[in-house]
C-alpha cells in the first residue's frame, strides 16, 4: 500500500467484528507506534482484550460504545515521572500523537480499523488499568477488524489553512 493511499483511505471506525486481533498483527502495529518520532520516549502502551475491562474503558469514554465492542482496545499513556515542564506540556504528548498516527496507518495496511478517542475520564481509566501516579492515559484507540465502511470525511483546502512566511499570508 502507498502511504498516501493509506492516509487518505484510512478511516475512523466505530463498529467492528467480533474476530480476535491475531498476535502478529498486534505486535506489527505496536512496532510501528515506537518507531514514531520521539523526544524522551515516554509513551506507554496499554493491550486491553479482556471484554470486562473493555467495557469499563467504554464507560469511562461516554458516548464510544465502539470501545467496549472493539475486541481490543490500546490505551496510549505518557510516563511523566521526571519530566520537566516542557516535556509535560508539549513534547509527551506530540511523541505520543506521532506514535498513534503510526500505530493507525500500520493497522490500516494490515487491514485493521481502529478508532482513536481522547474524551475521557482520565481517573476511570487509570482505576481501571491500575495505571500509577506519574503516568497518565492520553488515548484509548480501538483495534479491530472494521464492520463498517465509512465515507471520506471534507477536509479543508490547502489554501485555508496553509501560510506562506507570515501567518495570514496565502
Amino acid at each position: 500500500m502507498e502511504l498516501m493511499e493509506a492516509i487518505r483511505n484510512r478511516r475512523s471506525i466505530r463498529r467492528y467484528k467480533p474476530d480476535p486481533v491475531p498476535e502478529d498483527k498486534l505486535k506489527a502495529v505496536l512496532e510501528a507506534a515506537i518507531w514514531a518520532p520521539r523526544a524522551w520516549e515516554r509513551w506507554e502502551f496499554i493491550v486491553v482484550r479482556d471484554a470486562e475491562t473493555r467495557g469499563e474503558l467504554a464507560k469511562a469514554a461516554k458516548g464510544s460504545e465502539h470501545v467496549g465492542e472493539a475486541p481490543v482496545d490500546i490505551v496510549v499513556c505518557s510516563n511523566l515521572k521526571g519530566a520537566k515542564a516542557r516535556d509535560r506540556e508539549l513534547y509527551s504528548i506530540q511523541e505520543a500523537a506521532a506514535a498513534i498516527q503510526n500505530l493507525m496507518l500500520k493497522a490500516h495496511e494490515e487491514g485493521l480499523g481502529t478508532c482513536w478517542v481522547s474524551e475521557f475520564r482520565e481517573a476511570a481509566v487509570a482505576k481501571a488499568l491500575g495505571i500509577p501516579r506519574g503516568v497518565r492515559p492520553l488515548s484509548i484507540i480501538s483495534l479491530g477488524y472494521p464492520d463498517e465502511a465509512p465515507s471520506a470525511p471534507s477536509r479543508k483546502d490547502l489554501g485555508e489553512v496553509v501560510h506562506w512566511e507570515k501567518y495570514g499570508a496565502r
